[in-house]
C-alpha cells in the first residue's frame, strides 16, 4: 500500500509539471549535473548555492590544476589527481552518461585533461538526448598562467564539443575590469527583481565571445563601452547550451549577502541549461531556497559540535532521535518542494531548522557536562601545584628549615 501511495504522489508531481520539459530524472524529478574544473569549495561557493534547491543533484569533479586551491581539494596532486577524478566520476559509457546526468558543466580547466571520447559523448548527448551544457569562463588565453597556455584556446576549439557552444571565441581580446553584468529582459535567468542594482560578479577582466546564429544574449558586461555579451545561450539539437563568460569563482560575496535573489540567479542558470521551466513565483521560491541554503550551512555546524562533544565521552546517542526527526522533516520539505507546494515546504523547513536549533542547545549542555570534570581536574591540578610551590617557598625563604647558621672558626 505504501508503495502505491508513493507512486501516486510521484505521478501527481510529474503531471503537475509543465509539458515539454528538458532533461531530468523521471524517477526522482531531479536535475542531475556534474561540473568539471572550478567546481568545489574553496575555489567557488557554487556547490553551496545549488544546495538551495532539492531538485538539483550536483557532482563536482575538480580539475583546475593551475589554481592554487586545487591542491587543497586534491591533497597536493596535480594533473594525475585531476585525471583520477575523471576516472572516478565521469560516466564510462555513452548510455551511462545519458541515463545518469542531465547537465554537463565545464568550468575553467584545460581541455586536454578530459579524454576525447568523453567530449564526443557529450556532444552527441546534447544534440540527440537533450543533455544541457553550461560553460563558465574557458574563453581567453591567460598568457602563461595555465600549463600549455599557448594551446589553451586552440585545444578547446579543436575539441568535438566546441560546435555545441553558443558562441565563437575572440582570441587576443578582453573586456577590461568589468564590475559585473547588466541583464537583458525577457528571460527568467536574469530577469529578477532589482538585479540591475547589484554587481552580481566580482570585478575582473574577461574574454570576449560572439554569439552564433540563433543564440540569445541573456546579459552584457557592465562598464563595457562595446556592450559585449556576458551570458549567451542557444539550442544545439535537442539540448540547451549556455555560456557564462565569467567563471564560477566570481561569486560576489556582497551580492550573496545583500541581494535576496542571488541564489536564484545561479540556480536558474542550471534550470535553463537543463531546459527545465524556471519557477514563476519568484519571491516564494527564492525565500524557500534561501532557507534551504541556511539549513545546509547550519547542519554541519551542529554535527561538528556533536563530534567534538563525543570525543570527550558525552553520550550524543541520546540525540539520535532528534537528529532523525530533523532529517525526516527536511526530507519532507524537499518532497513538497519537488511537488511545487512551496508554502508547505517552507513550513516543514522551518520545523526542521527549529529541531536543529534544539539539538544545538542540547549539544552545548552535553559539552558543558562533559567538560565539567576536565575543569575540576584542571582546578585541582593548578591549585595543588600552587599550594606545593607556596609550601616550598615558605619553608626555604621564611622558616629557613633547610639552612644552618654559618659557624665561626678560630681561624676566622
Amino acid at each position: 500500500m505504501g508503495r502505491w501511495i508513493s507512486f501516486v504522489v510521484l505521478l501527481g508531481a510529474v503531471l503537475a509539471l509543465p509539458a515539454g520539459l528538458g532533461k531530468y530524472d523521471p524517477e526522482s524529478l531531479r536535475i542531475r549535473a556534474f561540473c568539471i574544473g572550478e567546481s568545489y569549495y574553496p575555489e567557488t561557493s557554487y556547490p553551496l548555492l545549488v544546495k538551495g534547491d532539492p531538485r538539483i543533484f550536483y557532482v563536482p569533479i575538480p580539475a583546475n590544476i593551475a589554481e592554487g586551491t586545487f591542491a587543497q581539494v586534491a591533497g597536493g596532486g596535480g594533473e594525475e589527481a585531476a585525471r583520477k577524478f575523471m576516472r572516478l566520476y565521469l560516466p564510462r559509457t555513452y548510455d551511462q552518461l545519458i541515463s545518469s546526468y542531465d547537465v554537463a558543466i565545464l568550468s575553467d580547466f584545460e581541455a586536454w585533461l578530459v579524454p576525447n571520447q568523453q567530449f564526443v559523448w557529450m556532444r552527441r548527448a546534447i544534440e540527440e538526448e537533450g543533455l544541457g551544457l553550461a560553460k563558465y569562463e574557458i574563453n581567453w588565453d591567460t598568457g602563461g598562467y595555465y600549463i600549455r597556455a599557448s594551446e589553451f584556446i586552440d585545444l578547446w576549439i579543436a575539441s568535438p564539443l566546441f560546435d555545441a557552444f553558443p558562441a565563437e571565441f575572440v582570441k587576443g581580446k578582453q573586456v577590461k575590469f568589468s564590475s559585473g553584468i547588466i541583464p537583458t529582459k525577457g528571460n527568467p535567468v536574469t530577469d529578477l527583481p532589482g538585479i540591475e542594482k547589484y554587481d552580481l560578479l566580482t570585478s575582473g577582466s574577461y574574454g570576449i565571445e560572439t554569439p552564433r546564429e540563433g543564440a540569445e544574449i541573456l546579459a552584457i558586461f557592465r562598464n563595457d563601452p562595446d556592450r559585449n555579451p556576458a551570458m549567451i545561450s542557444r539550442m544545439f539539437g535537442r539540448g540547451m547550451s549556455l555560456s557564462v563568460l565569467p567563471g564560477l569563482d566570481k561569486v560576489d560575496g556582497v551580492a550573496l549577502k545583500e541581494y535576496p535573489y542571488y541564489v536564484d540567479f545561479w540556480i536558474n542558470q542550471l534550470y535553463w541549461s537543463a531546459n527545465f521551466p524556471v519557477p514563476e513565483d519568484v519571491e516564494l521560491v527564492s525565500a524557500v531556497r534561501r532557507e534551504m541554503v541556511r539549513y545546509a550551512e547550519y547542519k554541519p555546524l551542529v554535527m561538528s559540535v556533536l563530534d567534538f562533544v563525543e570525543k570527550f565521552g558525552a553520550r550524543v546517542s541520546v540525540l539520535g532521535e532528534d537528529i532523525g526527526k530533523s532529517d525526516q522533516t527536511k526530507a519532507e520539505a524537499d518532497r513538497l518542494y519537488m511537488e511545487q507546494r512551496y508554502t508547505e515546504s517552507m513550513d516543514k523547513l522551518n520545523e526542521a531548522y527549529a529541531i536543529l536549533t534544539t539539538i544545538s542547545g542540547k549539544a552545548v549542555e552535553l559539552k558543558d557536562r562533559a567538560l565539567l570534570w576536565i575543569y575540576v581536574i584542571e582546578w585541582f591540578s593548578v591549585t595543588g601545584v600552587a599550594m606545593l610551590a607556596g609550601f616550598v617557598l615558605y619553608s626555604l625563604m621564611i622558616k629557613r628549615r633547610l639552612y644552618r647558621e654559618v659557624s665561626v672558626t678560630r681561624a676566622g
